[in-house]
């Protein structure tokens, strides 16, 4: 067998993340305090924010993980540039879940994770081959599926302090909320260039 056309998600840890926990927490409720009616762009319930400026610590940190792992793993081609970096707050309550989307006018998606209690809901993303390929992946036994990938749709839980990219055209959602406390996290859209 041989793997083409692989989705890529980049797993990113953000080093200084315990260090600047309680500091992001309280940016993230004062910016919801000044703006209680936020956005509804892929919300079910919950409160999403609008974009928000480059003078901030969330952005100040997004913006640094995220161009501190291009050029540590030195994957991107020389000159390649990140643009349009401007992140937007998500907090979901109990109850509260973002239904499928895509980040259309970008070339990745990202998503920072900043609180995420046990069942507080895991992020699902499509394959971009669902729909044309759906019956071939359901008929690989589970084995198969799982060690290559080759599945409909794929979970996974979040963990606060990491930071996902992904192709922006893929669909995703992130399930219900489950746990009695807010679920906290940042999105935000790369243009490359």
């Amino acid at each position: 067998m041989i793997s083409i056309f692989p989705t890529i998600i980049h797993d990113i840890d953000v080093p200084t993340f315990k260090q600047i926990e309680s500091d992001l927490l309280k940016f993230v409720y004062q910016e919801k305090k000044k703006d209680s009616g936020g956005v509804n762009i892929s919300n079910v319930g919950g409160w999403q924010s609008k974009e928000l400026d480059f003078d901030n610590i969330l952005s100040k940190i997004i913006i640094e993980s995220v161009e501190k792992y291009f050029i540590t793993t030195k994957i991107l081609n020389e000159g390649v540039r990140l643009n349009s970096i401007r992140p937007w707050i998500n907090i979901n309550k109990k109850g509260d879940f973002n239904r499928m989307h895509t980040h259309p006018g970008s070339d990745f998606a990202g998503v920072f994770w900043i609180k995420t209690p046990e069942k507080c809901g895991d992020i699902e993303f499509n394959s971009p081959s669902y729909h044309s390929q759906y019956n071939e992946f359901m008929s690989y036994n589970d084995m198969f599926q799982h060690s290559t990938g080759c599945v409909p749709s794929c979970s996974i839980s979040p963990i606060a302090g990491k930071i996902f990219l992904f192709p922006s055209a893929i669909y995703h959602q992130v399930r219900r909320n489950d746990s009695n406390q807010d679920r906290i996290s940042s999105s935000f859209n790369i243009k490359l260039s």
